[in-house]
């Protein structure tokens, strides 16, 4: 009576490490189809088209992570069922596969995680370079725009040409700040070009050599904004002096100053300025 018990005890513990054993196979397979879904985000090459395209493969990327780390759950139980079924098979044939079976799971769990770490640096090198070239893209479309939206006004009176002053000063803190920008610029550009050598340093290189002229022709235009200023000054002094004379023969000097604000030929050689500061923008 005691041998069948114990015969019955035996069996029982064998069918339940067979239902241990089906029940993990199917859960090991389950999960290595899972896992080998995911490696095919993991191993994309997609790193956008532009700085936007990006951000939005950044945070569709993160959203696959916290997927993988919901699923890394999996793994661990997978790793436990094995221990439980490797101590209770002991020598029994399919301890052996036991073992194949989570090798092979523990190894393209780590191939998954490799593909993850690498695309992320990836996709942060992809992010700087984008960036890059969007404010590339920005400066120089701030530079035409300036170079489109210079004050053209030459004023006829003390109240325009004191006005006109305040746009050009305006104009040339503008200025000011983007040549900031533009050192900036520069100085990541430098950067990224040796960090990222290869096809991109070379590209980097193009819009290096394109900062560096731009940023020439902005020192230009910002020595003739300074003429603009300081011929703007000129005029407010002599408008002023104007105002002061009281009697017609001291008044005639400022009279024919006006007049010569006026004139054809001081329109001419105001335009002229504004024309010569362009052309240093834009060569």
């Amino acid at each position: 009576m005691e041998a069948l018990e114990r015969a019955v005890a035996a069996k029982r513990l064998e069918l339940d490490a067979v239902a241990r054993l089906c029940a993990y196979v199917r859960e090991s397979q389950e999960l290595e189809a899972w896992i080998n879904e995911q490696l095919a985000t993991a191993m994309s090459e997609d790193y956008g088209s532009d700085y936007e395209h990006l951000k939005d493969l950044e945070a569709a990327f993160d959203e696959f992570k916290q997927a993988v780390r919901t699923g890394s759950e999996r793994f661990v139980l997978c790793e436990e069922s094995a221990s439980e079924l490797l101590k209770l098979s002991g020598s029994t044939p399919f301890a052996r596969d036991v073992l194949d079976r989570q090798e092979k799971l523990r190894s393209v769990w780590t191939l998954l995680l490799d593909y993850i770490e690498s695309r992320e640096a990836k996709l942060g090198a992809a992010s700087e370079l984008h960036k890059f070239n969007r404010d590339v893209a920005e400066m120089m479309e701030r530079i035409e725009e300036k170079r489109a939206g210079i004050p053209e006004e030459v004023g006829r009176d003390l109240k325009q040409v004191q006005k006109l002053l305040q746009k050009h000063e305006v104009f040339e803190h503008e200025l000011d700040a983007m040549k900031t920008q533009m050192r900036t610029l520069l100085e990541e550009s430098a950067k990224l070009k040796e960090q990222y050598p290869g096809g991109n340093a070379e590209h980097i290189a193009q819009q290096q050599a394109a900062l560096s002229e731009a940023a020439c022709d902005l020192h230009k235009f910002m020595g003739s904004s300074r003429d603009l200023i300081d011929w703007t000054n000129m005029a407010i002094t002599e408008m002023q002096s104007e105002q002061a004379i009281r009697d017609l023969q001291s008044a005639e000097p400022g009279t024919a100053f006006k007049r010569r604000l006026s004139s054809d030929a001081s329109i001419f050689r105001r335009r002229a300025i504004c024309t010569s500061s362009w052309e240093a923008a834009g060569t």
